[in-house]
């Protein structure tokens, strides 16, 4: 599975987790969220660092503009190389088992980021 998929299922987990949730169900997103927790690090540290390395600086810290970074055309290329790269990463994972409720409701978006993640056991 490759590191993106897991970003995007922890993120999808994280509002899931705002919900009110039977015990059971929230000490099992509990549980899938930290066992993605070490790969969300490692991408975002990393994807830092990238930035870090080719971002355009003010006072040697990262210029943000319009919520993003701009990375000078001479470096563009080497920074999108390293992006796909870290992108590319494939990461062994074993799905965890989320038990829930009869009415328990998850967005479509939600669900598709978790499809291969979780796996969903009906109570």
């Amino acid at each position: 599975m490759k590191i993106t998929k897991i970003m995007k299922a922890y993120q999808a987990l994280c509002k899931v987790s705002t919900q009110e949730l039977p015990y059971s169900t929230a000490h099992d997103i509990l549980i899938a969220k930290h066992t993605l927790y070490p790969h969300v690090q490692f991408f975002s540290e990393n994807e830092m660092k990238i930035a870090q390395k080719y971002a355009e600086k003010e006072d040697g810290k990262i210029k943000i503009t319009d919520g993003g970074y701009n990375v000078a055309a001479n470096v563009r290329e080497d920074c999108v190389r390293e992006l796909m790269e870290l992108s590319d990463v494939d990461v062994e994972f074993t799905p965890v088992t989320v038990h829930v409720k009869a009415n328990f409701s998850i967005s479509v978006d939600d669900l598709e980021a978790l499809e291969g993640v979780i796996k969903i056991a009906d109570d």
